[in-house]
C-alpha cells in the first residue's frame, strides 16, 4: 500500500475519533441534563412533602391541643387561646412559605445546571465537528506534500 493511501486512512479515521468523540459528549451531556431534571423532579417533590407533612402535624397538634383544652381543662376558646393557635398557625405558614421559597431556588439552580449542561454537549460536538475538519485539511496537506514527494522519489528512480 501507498505510504499516501495509508496516510488518507489515517487521517479519516482520526477524523472519525473526533467526531465520535463529540457524539459521545453530546449524548452523555443529554443524559446528565435528563439526571439533572430528575433531581428537580425529586428535589420539588420533597419540598411539597416537608410542607405537606409540617402542616399535617401542625393540624394534628392543634386538634389535639383544642380536645385537651375543651376536655380537661373545660374552658371556652378565650380570645387570648384563640390568639395563640392563630400565632402557631402563623409560624407554620411562614415555614412552609420558606420551604416553598428554597425549593424554587433549588429548581433554578436545577434548571440552570441542565441548561449548563446541554450547552457543555453541544459544545463538545461542535468541537469535534471543527478538529474532524482541521484533522481532514491536514491530512489533505500531508497527502499533497507526501505525494509530491512520492512523485519525484519515482521519477528520479526510472
Amino acid at each position: 500500500m501507498e505510504p499516501t493511501t495509508m496516510m488518507a486512512i489515517s487521517g479519516a479515521g482520526k477524523a472519525l475519533g473526533f467526531l465520535i468523540q463529540g457524539i459521545a459528549a453530546r449524548n452523555q451531556a443529554k443524559l446528565d441534563d435528563f439526571n439533572t431534571g430528575t433531581q428537580a423532579v425529586m428535589a420539588k417533590a420533597q419540598g411539597l412533602r416537608e410542607s405537606r407533612m409540617l402542616i399535617e402535624q401542625f393540624e394534628d397538634i392543634m386538634k389535639s391541643n383544642l380536645a385537651y383544652t375543651m376536655t380537661k381543662l373545660n374552658r371556652k376558646i378565650t380570645p387570648d387561646l384563640k390568639a395563640a393557635f392563630e400565632t402557631d398557625r402563623d409560624k407554620v405558614e411562614d415555614a412552609v412559605e420558606d420551604i416553598d421559597f428554597m425549593t424554587y431556588i433549588n429548581e433554578l439552580g436545577f434548571r440552570q445546571e441542565a441548561a449548563a449542561t446541554r450547552r457543555k454537549g453541544r459544545d463538545a460536538l461542535f468541537a469535534g465537528i471543527l478538529q474532524m475538519g482541521q484533522t481532514g485539511l491536514e491530512t489533505y496537506s500531508d497527502y499533497k506534500d507526501a505525494d509530491k514527494r512520492y512523485t519525484l522519489f519515482k521519477s528520479k528512480k526510472a
